[in-house]
């Protein structure tokens, strides 16, 4: 995991706490009661973290756990979980839990979302000059390796002698770490995935990773149902319940997408998932088939 150092603690918290206020705007947060945004309180290191989240305990119940990490998640009592959502934007606990809250309320089950994180890939495309510019960028350039070498888009890989592939996600990718260590895991049943916005690219590299150095994880996940939202990414051919939204709106979204990927167009739809704005994604139209 990357740490701050010392002097640069003062800048992460105030860019976490500003993320947060940033996913309050981009998602459903008034699906979760009170109590629980509270204890969703922003953290400089959330990358990687696992929160459970449970269908709706009412205005001012607590259904959600948070766990630090894979390990801490995977130690945790009770049935393995089945169904995951990785959100976007502002890559904060809270907006993690409001999209899984939407999804666990759809599934009356319990989700769990891996939280993004403010990592520092992200500060420093902050610093530099915002998302929207070098989001473009970093797609055109993988687009561009894509075509060149068609694995180049999955995250780096090391093959062991007469064994699995050994997966390193760039530094920073606390998500995506965490996200390959749930599906790699042998014992779990994945049923449900969903990303939105960056969640959806960091959803897209797993499956890719896996599909083309992980037979066998692969193989346990194929016939989950896949959702993306706000981004369009290619996903290995062989999942059988795919998936991916796109608003006509959706400006952020078009801009991190790979052109000629197949989508849903969701008609006068921004990038947001935040029913409380006009022009929002509606994600529980999408989870009932109706977009």
């Amino acid at each position: 995991m990357i740490g701050f150092p010392a002097a640069g603690l003062a800048a992460a918290a105030p860019l976490a706490a500003r993320n947060a206020l940033l996913d309050c705007a981009f998602y459903d947060v008034e699906g979760l009661s009170g109590a629980e945004r509270a204890l969703l309180a922003p953290a400089p290191r959330a990358g990687g973290a696992v929160v459970v989240v449970r269908p709706n305990p009412g205005a001012r119940g607590v259904a959600l756990t948070r766990h630090e990490d894979f390990a801490a998640f995977r130690m945790a009592p009770g049935d393995l979980l089945k169904h995951f959502a990785l959100a976007g934007m502002g890559g904060s606990a809270l907006g993690g839990a409001a999209l899984a809250r939407t999804l666990a309320n759809h599934l009356d089950a319990p989700v769990g979302a891996i939280v993004g994180g403010c990592g520092l890939e992200r500060i420093i495309d902050e610093a530099l000059g915002g998302w929207v510019w070098f989001g473009l960028a970093g797609r055109a350039r993988a687009w561009r390796r894509t075509q060149a070498r068609p694995d180049a888009a999955a995250p780096a890989l090391a093959m062991t002698a007469g064994g699995p592939a050994e997966i390193h996600p760039p530094p920073g990718a606390f998500d995506l770490a965490a996200l390959l260590k749930v599906m790699r895991d042998p014992a779990r049943e994945i049923r449900t995935l969903v990303g939105h916005s960056r969640g959806a690219l960091t959803l897209a590299a797993a499956l890719q990773g896996l599909w083309r150095h992980d037979a066998e994880a692969f193989d346990r996940l194929r016939h989950a149902s896949v959702r993306t939202l706000g981004a369009v990414a290619p996903l290995p051919a062989s999942l059988t319940d795919v998936a991916q939204h796109l608003g006509d709106l959706d400006l952020l979204g078009w801009l991190n997408s790979i052109p000629g990927t197949p989508r849903r167009r969701a008609p006068r739809a921004a990038h947001h998932l935040n029913p409380r704005i006009p022009g929002h994604l509606d994600f529980r139209a999408v989870l009932e088939g109706r977009i």
